[in-house]
């Protein structure tokens, strides 16, 4: 079971957990933990990655890590890891990451944090939702 959070270009957000997540499809199912809407259902649902779902954040923990402050900025040792990106979102939303293959061609793609200590393993984006993408040289 993985641990994530679901996030919404309009900003909902679901947390819960999945074991059918896949790139290849475009449904999983989600046990749904915590939302920030009042109106949202908990327990188990199928979530639609083509109707505005922005990324998919795997986690370690729901809870994050309050007052650690995550690095954002590249360091040289970081191209090990990855290219070095920055994602600009539809919304504004900008996000620096490592990839070790991105194509905006694809339905989406897997990204990982710049810092290395961060809540999220991994973070999976909606190449739709991408109003930009630069690769940091």
């Amino acid at each position: 079971m993985n641990k994530v959070i679901v996030k919404y270009l309009d900003g909902r957000m679901l947390k819960g957990v999945t074991s059918n997540f896949s790139p290849a499809n475009d449904i999983f199912h989600l046990n749904v933990a915590e939302t920030n809407e009042e109106e949202e259902k908990l327990g188990m649902r199928q979530i639609d990655t083509c109707e505005g779902l922005k990324a998919i954040f795997f986690v370690k923990d729901f809870a994050g890590k309050p007052g650690y402050k995550e690095r954002e900025e590249f360091l040289p040792q970081d191209e090990t890891r990855g290219k070095k990106i920055t994602i600009e979102f539809d919304d504004g939303e900008k996000l620096n990451a490592l990839s070790m293959s991105y194509s905006r061609k694809k339905k989406g793609f897997f990204v990982n944090p710049v810092d290395p200590d961060s809540n999220n393993d991994r973070i999976y984006i909606i190449s739709a939702t991408i109003k930009d993408i630069e690769a940091i040289p």
